[in-house]
């Protein structure tokens, strides 16, 4: 079976104005604001999402709406070490159809993570030209498309590390860097330490 996206769009305030309705989603409303430069999850955060975000297709009014809440729920109350902010430092706030397109211009990037992408890719993917998909990432991250590109990249790596077996050479091409001298460099710029030193407090963390 072909792999497929799911993609759930929720408008900037929804959250912030149920809330004052039902105190109680106040933390669900401040964890969307705090994840408004995208989220990244792994471990079983990510599985328990991904199976929810399956089924919500198949279900309509009440029932989708539950299960979006325990959907943002789960996420919400992600452990330390399967949720990464992808860029702490953040930026400006979205309009709807900014925030719509920035979700959308991170599950390509999310998706291509492999490949040779260049910002003329995400721009004919998204119909928009290279500089309106340059403005829209450095209004959203403060830091462009470069930068947020090898982020992702570099959370994925993480990922695998933590995650496989598989050797620091094959994580940095299955990543999408094609040099492992600049995978290590990048990586210790990211995360202070090498990818092996890295790999190295989780096993022994686990142990």
């Amino acid at each position: 079976m072909p792999r497929r996206d799911i993609a759930v769009h929720i408008a900037q305030n929804f959250f912030r104005d149920l809330a004052t309705l039902a105190p109680d989603l106040t933390e669900l409303a401040e964890f969307i604001d705090r994840g408004r430069q995208g989220f990244v999850f792994s471990g079983a955060t990510a599985h328990a999402g991904a199976d929810l975000l399956r089924t919500m297709p198949a279900t309509r009014g009440t029932e989708r709406f539950l299960t979006l809440l325990e959907l943002v729920s789960i996420l919400a109350h992600a452990p330390d070490g399967e949720c990464t902010l992808i860029d702490p430092e953040g930026g400006a706030a979205l309009s709807d159809d900014d925030d719509m397109l920035y979700t959308a211009a991170l599950d390509y990037m999310l998706t291509h993570l492999r490949e040779p992408l260049r910002l003329s890719d995400l721009a004919a993917h998204l119909a928009l030209s290279e500089s309106s998909v340059s403005r829209l990432l450095t209004r959203a991250t403060t830091c462009g498309f470069t930068h947020t590109l090898n982020r992702l990249r570099l959370i994925e790596a993480c990922r695998l590390l933590r995650t496989t077996d598989s050797p620091v050479s094959e994580i940095c091409y299955a990543s999408g860097f094609t040099s492992l001298s600049n995978f290590n460099r990048r990586f210790r710029e990211y995360a202070g330490v090498t990818p092996r030193t890295y790999r190295r407090s989780f096993t022994l963390a686990g142990a």
